[in-house]
């Protein structure tokens, strides 16, 4: 067995959310990650979450592959890289993040 990368582990957690409270929790966020690796099984784990309702509200991502791009795709989630700061630098956990793919804007409100 492999161990999970950190987008597997967070797939993972949005593919099987232990409560339905949690799974509507994730639909209002944002993954934010350094970019998929592996194989083309992104494309279906992406989709499961969207035909689950569980998939992020839009992705941040510093490298852009194809498994990403796909990924974008099947989930319809907004989706951005190629910034000026490494988003993993800036924003935590818990951060308020609106993304605005269409114009190329992330706002961040760090938590209080």
């Amino acid at each position: 067995m492999h161990p999970l990368t950190p987008l597997c582990a967070a797939a993972a957690l949005l593919l099987t959310p232990t409560l339905p409270a949690q799974a509507a929790a994730r639909i209002s966020q944002v993954l934010v990650f350094p970019g998929a690796k592996g194989s083309s099984g992104w494309s279906a784990m992406f989709h499961m979450t969207r035909l689950l309702n569980s998939a992020p509200a839009a992705f941040l991502f510093n490298e852009m592959t194809t498994k990403m791009a796909l990924g974008a795709v099947v989930t319809h989630a907004p989706a951005m890289t190629d910034f000026d700061r490494d988003p993993l630098d800036c924003i935590e956990t818990g951060d308020w993040v609106r993304v605005d793919a269409d114009a190329g804007v992330v706002e961040i409100t760090k938590r209080a």
